[in-house]
């Protein structure tokens, strides 16, 4: 929006470093180069580039709002919560054109405007909160609202990537069961997890 220039997987990457406690990776979108018989000849590994100083009274508290606007009842995207997996994230609109405040309010304005004059929607999110192992970022051009218009996208991929990669739990033969809202406690403890170096690798944009 205007002079915000921020990318897609800038934006997975930023929600991959609250995920993992604060470790900064280099993001890469190629895993390795093969030759026509298969011949691997060069492969890429995840590389940290930073660490970020921060309290954990205050990435817990991030991460308690982030889980909030996906399985809190008065989250904006509460629709979108998966049962059985456990995933945060945060919805997104990025105005286009000027639009006055009185139109901009009003229910149902963006969708009764011209298509390229519409909002931007996104949704970024990460998942599972107390393991995390993905972290999707999605910009829907003229889509409105981030919590109809993207974070369907990112529910669907985190719900086919958990469920291809990790069947035992997140498979059609596992269990569907909704969390409780953690507490600042439970928090505390699910994630004093160690850092992660298969997060970037894994995630998508």
């Amino acid at each position: 929006q205007s002079f915000v220039l921020t990318t897609a997987i800038q934006l997975a990457n930023l929600y991959a470093t609250i995920a993992n406690g604060g470790t900064i990776y280099r993001p890469y979108v190629v895993k390795r180069v093969e030759n026509n018989n298969g011949q691997v000849l060069q492969e890429f590994n995840p590389e940290i580039v930073n660490k970020v100083q921060i309290s954990q009274k205050t990435l817990e508290l991030v991460r308690q709002g982030l889980w909030g606007v996906v399985n809190n009842e008065r989250g904006t995207a509460y629709s979108q919560r998966l049962p059985g997996i456990d995933f945060a994230g945060k919805t997104g609109s990025a105005q286009v054109v000027h639009i006055a405040e009185e139109k901009l309010f009003k229910k149902y304005a963006c969708e009764s405007m011209k298509f390229k004059e519409r909002q931007n929607a996104l949704f970024v999110g990460y998942a599972p909160t107390r393991d995390p192992a993905i972290s999707v970022a999605v910009i829907a051009e003229h889509a409105c609202h981030g919590a109809s218009g993207a974070a369907p996208i990112v529910r669907q991929t985190i719900k086919s990537y958990l469920e291809k990669y990790n069947p035992t739990l997140y498979g059609a033969k596992a269990k569907a069961k909704v969390r409780p809202e953690p507490t600042t406690e439970d928090l505390e403890d699910s994630f004093a997890i160690e850092e992660r170096v298969d997060l970037p690798a894994q995630g998508s944009e």
